[in-house]
């Protein structure tokens, strides 16, 4: 997967991201990816799938450090749907993230215990409308 990678932003402890785009009316799956600077450890990865194989249908969270993958958590039922517009919000907090994929909640660890992230990368059949940290 190819896709668009924002390098030297700030997403703290304490703030919340607004992510908002559109899913191709042919997306298989798309990806959010909340990283270090250098793209290799991620914090989360939020990736929504419609039809990959037995991931039919679900939104797979994720985390990868010094090159591993972490344990999955799949959560049942996609909230998005292909051809249309998509909001996501993530609140940074001590304990990890938390927030909404069109309005389906969400909560995963911040693996990696950092208190800031400065790399965000998109993946897949989706296309990013807008970013927004308050």
């Amino acid at each position: 997967m190819t896709g668009m990678i924002i390098n030297n932003w700030s997403f703290k402890e304490g703030q919340t991201l607004t992510i908002t785009g559109f899913i191709k009316s042919n997306a298989t799956s798309f990806a959010v990816n909340i990283n270090n600077s250098n793209n290799n450890d991620i914090a989360l990865r939020i990736s929504p799938r419609f039809s990959v194989s037995s991931d039919d249908e679900m939104v797979v969270f994720n985390s990868r450090k010094g090159g591993v993958w972490g344990s999955e958590i799949r959560q049942p039922g996609n909230p998005f749907t292909q051809g249309k517009d998509f909001t996501i919000v993530i609140n940074f907090t001590r304990a990890g993230f938390q927030g909404n994929l069109q309005d389906k909640s969400f909560t995963f660890p911040n693996r990696l215990e950092e208190d800031k992230y400065t790399g965000l990368s998109f993946e897949g059949g989706a296309r990013i409308q807008s970013t927004e940290i308050k």
